[in-house]
């Protein structure tokens, strides 16, 4: 039976759907910036209560109370209005890291992210207020927008950050701005300024800067989650500023050290699932690829089936593939397949391994794969119809590269155990 690579195994997809992050791989969301305050919940989304923070909320005796001292005018946020939400279109390819630069460049108010990358893109909008007469006497637009980048080796993340005066009128003049990216929790540094103090900013002029914080992890602290945001502190001549606007990054960081025996550090953020990609270059590819199609799971087919999860305990492994590969129905065939090798899926590192599901070799599919006149065929042996799980004759060198590969993947894209992950087999 002709054996056939994967070709719709498409893995990227761009939606701004509210379905969970962990269903896509990648996502384009709305972010609506606040004032000064309790940050919003992500699950609040664009209903985000602002009372109290913004224009809307300014008072006849708040006013007074600033004319008295001797300023005529103040400077607030106003109210934010969601941008509508737009689609991108899906693409049938395997999945490739985007330049989330050029997505928040040319989509205001939405928020890009992967495994190591994400931006922000911002509307962020002020007026002047006459303290004696309670009328707008000036308004002032920006864009903000930042880059995140963490760092698969490292407890150090950066970001660079831009923001533009869009538009400027009446007596919105004399405009400066600042901007300062903090931490909300003590487990990474407390803070960092984009640029020196407040800088002047005029209309169609951009300011750019960087920020960097660190993770600094206590002793026997193995992972944290936590979030970040910035506070854009603009200020007017001869204006009281009521609040400075901020925004918080939309989604969480997490850092760990669970990799080169404790003292590699890194950060993800955790929401994206990762994908293995893997080119049918071998039998234990085709092995991977076959079951995947075959399977009544379709464990790790995105849009088919559940995504795989990682199995850390080294003897949890070893037990996994003693319940499939050694119950006695795998049998070596050292002519057709030399140094023949018992390849299983779902693998063993894995909490889908058959073994892990309370199944035995017995109660798998059992095949050969083998590359015939330039495409790869697949030979059964007895019913592959209705299995949970494979046993593949494998040559044991391409047995080991499948493994090395999916060890390499979870170190490099920071897997931790239990943690969810997808397969791209083409």
């Amino acid at each position: 039976m002709a054996f056939s690579a994967l070709g719709t195994l498409s893995l990227l997809t761009v939606t701004v759907q509210e379905s969970s992050a962990a269903q896509v791989a990648a996502e384009v969301r709305e972010v609506v910036p606040s004032a000064a305050g309790q940050a919003p919940s992500l699950a609040q989304g664009a209903g985000v209560d602002l009372a109290g923070q913004t224009c809307d909320d300014v008072t006849p005796r708040m006013l007074s109370s600033v004319a008295r001292t001797g300023e005529d005018k103040i400077l607030c946020l106003k109210d934010a209005k969601p941008a509508p939400e737009a689609t991108a279109k899906s693409t049938p390819a395997p999945p490739q890291v985007q330049d989330a630069r050029g997505v928040c460049d040319t989509q205001p108010n939405r928020y890009f992210y992967d495994r190591f990358t994400g931006c922000v893109n911002t509307k962020v909008g002020y007026e002047v207020i006459d303290t004696r007469t309670g009328k707008v006497t000036g308004t002032a637009s920006f864009t903000a927008i930042q880059d995140v980048t963490l760092q698969t080796s490292d407890s150090m993340w950066h970001s660079e950050v831009s923001l533009r005066l869009d538009s400027a009128t009446g007596s919105a003049t004399g405009l400066t701005a600042a901007w300062r990216t903090t931490c909300d929790s003590s487990a990474c540094t407390s803070g960092d300024d984009a640029w020196t103090g407040s800088q002047p900013i005029s209309v169609g002029k951009v300011l750019d800067g960087a920020t960097t914080l660190t993770w600094a992890a206590g002793s026997g602290i193995n992972q944290q989650k936590f979030g970040f945001r910035n506070t854009i502190t603009i200020n007017a001549g001869g204006a009281v500023l009521i609040n400075p606007a901020w925004f918080a990054f939309p989604q969480q960081i997490r850092c760990d050290n669970d990799f080169g025996s404790g003292t590699r550090m890194g950060c993800v953020f955790p929401d994206y699932i990762p994908t293995l990609d893997m080119a049918i270059t071998h039998a234990g590819h085709a092995n991977v690829g076959w079951s995947m199609n075959n399977l009544i799971d379709k464990w790790g087919w995105q849009g088919k089936g559940q995504p795989l999860t990682r199995e850390k305990d080294q003897s949890v492994r070893d037990q996994n593939r003693a319940k499939i590969c050694e119950d006695g129905t795998w049998k070596a065939m050292p002519d057709p397949v030399p140094t023949d090798s018992c390849d299983e899926f779902a693998f063993a590192a894995t909490n889908q391994s058959g073994g892990q599901l309370g199944l035995t070799g017995k109660d798998c599919a059992q095949i050969r794969p083998a590359q015939e006149n330039g495409q790869w065929v697949v030979y059964y042996y007895g019913s592959v119809s209705n299995k949970r799980c494979t046993i593949g004759h494998v040559p044991l060198s391409e047995n080991v590269s499948v493994g090395g590969s999916l060890s390499n993947f979870y170190q490099g894209q920071r897997v931790l155990d239990d943690e969810k992950f997808w397969l791209y087999v083409h």
